[in-house]
């Protein structure tokens, strides 16, 4: 599989040319090398042990997890879900915002 840093970065000059028509993208996602370079950059941030909608952090990260999300994505039954839309206070104010 190609190294995911040379797609992207293909994928980056190709999207200066907007009459260009990407194909097949789905594809880069069988490549577990992709779920690595994510968790390594999102791994960095501050807060990223903060549990997620679904309870999970991202300490749980590990080959089998990236092949199972692989494999339910190859057969078809990989269904994302949903976000969960959270309010806080605004401050000095009744009224509450999205985060």
């Amino acid at each position: 599989m190609r190294n995911p840093i040379q797609v992207l970065s293909s994928l980056t000059e190709k999207s200066k040319n907007e009459s260009y028509r990407f194909q097949r993208l789905y594809r880069n996602l069988y490549n577990p090398e992709f779920y690595w370079l994510a968790y390594k950059n999102i791994y960095a941030n501050t807060g990223s042990m903060t549990a997620g909608a679904d309870g999970t952090t991202i300490d749980g990260m590990s080959d089998e997890r990236i092949q199972r999300i692989i494999e339910s994505m190859r057969d078809k039954s990989y269904l994302p879900k949903p976000a969960r839309r959270e309010y806080i206070a605004k401050k000095n104010s009744n009224k509450k915002r999205p985060l």
